[in-house]
């Protein structure tokens, strides 16, 4: 099995995806019990990046490059004959998107199951261990934003984890969003109706888990980055380190592949990218928007736009089409068609991440 594992590394070259191995790396292994990883989650565009690159820095922790670790699941057991954890799935599972970027072989992943049954829960912990030993930290994070919504399957399955939510304003978020190319569709109201949603699983998981979860504001930390991380490294069980904040020190978490939309979050904070949903919406996207969003915006101390302009006839049309967005039928049947429009008319749309020539828009990264 072994070698099979390697000839498909042979066959791969990894080292175009993620660029040049970590200085970090150490060739004695590191302590890995207890196993308590950090997960950084929210919504896409809302500053995840930012706060990983932040902690990455921390001498004491490695932050992971996006794994889409679920996502990689249900893709090889809807294409797979059989649905067994065996050694044949760890090397498919690690050649999927987003795991590849961690630049692992199978049989190091497999090294670090101890012999444990083969389940999704132990492969995850085998896949972070492994990252955690290649770099050389003490501590592990994860960052991939929409294991939001499988927040409640990992802080059970380790119980010494934590998890950290990141909330920007919506508005802006969806704004940047609809700038990538990797964006599912165009339609602002229904990433709004997304947004929502993760802001009310947050809601949930941190009533659910009080001392395990924490939600952290994307502006609080732009304009007081040295409160908020240690505070962050406090909830994290580590030490402030001013290194944290040092934009010249090398990070890992963005493969080479995401750079044109994600180097920026590299690099000096930088406070003025916060309001340009001002700019970038008309006056009916706003009042959309304002409408999907108002309670939670409100609610986190974010500007309201408000709809008193709107006409009533407009007002009665957002509302009554709001309720059915918050229906999964309705949102499956939207997104459906949407989609179908998107992949006909967009670029991207079919686009391989690890070969993409991304937009203008996407270069500015919002």
């Amino acid at each position: 099995m072994l070698s099979r594992c390697l000839r498909f590394f042979q066959r791969t070259d990894v080292t175009s995806y993620c660029g040049k191995p970590s200085q970090k790396y150490t060739a004695a292994a590191m302590p890995c019990e207890p196993f308590r990883p950090i997960f950084i989650t929210g919504f896409p565009r809302s500053g995840t990046t930012l706060l990983a690159a932040t902690m990455d820095r921390h001498s004491a922790i490695s932050i992971t490059p996006e794994t889409y670790f679920f996502t990689a699941l249900k893709s090889i057991h809807k294409r797979a004959s059989s649905h067994n954890y065996d050694s044949r799935f760890v090397q498919r599972l690690m050649g999927e998107y987003g795991l590849r970027d961690l630049m692992l072989r199978p049989e190091d992943v497999c090294a670090f199951l101890n012999g444990d049954k083969l389940s999704a829960r132990n492969i995850f912990r085998a896949i972070l261990m492994a990252y955690q030993h290649r770099m050389g930290t003490a501590m592990i994070g994860e960052k991939t934003p929409s294991h939001i919504m499988e927040a409640d399957k990992l802080l059970k399955w380790y119980p010494q984890s934590r998890m950290i939510f990141v909330l920007r304003d919506g508005r802006d978020a969806v704004a940047s969003l609809l700038n990538m190319p990797w964006r599912s569709h165009g339609i602002a109201r229904l990433h709004a109706v997304t947004w929502r949603r993760y802001v009310q699983i947050a809601q949930q998981i941190q009533r659910r888990y009080p001392d395990r979860f924490i939600l952290v504001k994307y502006e609080d930390i732009l304009s007081q980055p040295n409160t908020e991380i240690r505070r962050l490294d406090e909830f994290c069980g580590i030490k402030f380190e001013p290194r944290q904040i040092d934009a010249t020190i090398q990070t890992h978490v963005v493969p080479q592949w995401e750079e044109p939309w994600k180097l920026k979050a590299t690099h000096p904070i930088d406070t003025t990218r916060v309001g340009h949903w001002r700019t970038d919406f008309t006056v009916e996207e706003k009042w959309a928007l304002n409408h999907t969003m108002s309670p939670y915006l409100q609610q986190f101390g974010y500007e309201d736009y408000g709809v008193s302009e709107c006409p009533p006839v407009r007002r009665l049309w957002l509302k009554a089409t709001g309720v059915l967005l918050r229906t999964g039928e309705t949102r499956r049947i939207y997104r459906a068609v949407s989609s179908r429009l998107y992949k006909k008319h967009h670029p991207y749309s079919l686009f391989d991440p690890y070969e993409i020539t991304p937009s203008p828009a996407a270069l500015e990264n919002k």
